[in-house]
């Protein structure tokens, strides 16, 4: 079975108990999220169904300057990394919204080590998982 397939079929099996929003008020939020020069972390954490202290944790930041400095550098640039990860496999793997954003959250790459892509964003290893994602698309893994 192809790396692809195995990708969809993780979805499959675990879209029941991830269900932050319905399908077409995340769609909007992705939407939104794309067309924002100054990312809002409200928005983010609506769409990728996260508290506040796990985007804090995420960005390698303190919760209180999620709210008092929303164009942090690295607050911004965590964001920015984790939705272009999300707009390859939107475009490319032709996932919904909330199944990219399951896959990431959610999915052990185990050839990059057995974590999700959302803990290599934020370790800073987004490039690894764009080529990854890259590979998959272009039917080398698998």
């Amino acid at each position: 079975m192809a790396q692809r397939d195995l990708i969809a079929d993780d979805l499959l099996l675990n879209l029941g108990w991830f269900m932050p929003h319905e399908a077409e008020s995340l769609q909007t939020l992705w939407n939104e999220l794309r067309a924002q020069d100054l990312l809002l972390a409200s928005t983010f954490i609506s769409f990728m169904g996260l508290s506040t202290a796990h985007l804090a944790t995420l960005a390698g930041l303190q919760e209180t300057l999620i709210a008092r400095s929303p164009s942090n550098e690295r607050l911004q640039g965590f964001m920015r990394q984790s939705l272009e990860i999300l707009g390859l496999l939107i475009d490319n793997q032709d996932l919904e919204p909330r199944s990219a954003v399951e896959w990431y959250r959610r999915t052990s790459l185990v050839e990059l080590g057995g974590e999700t892509a959302e803990h290599y964003v934020s370790q800073g290893h987004s490039q690894a998982v764009r080529r990854y994602i890259e590979s998959v698309t272009a039917g080398a893994l698998g």
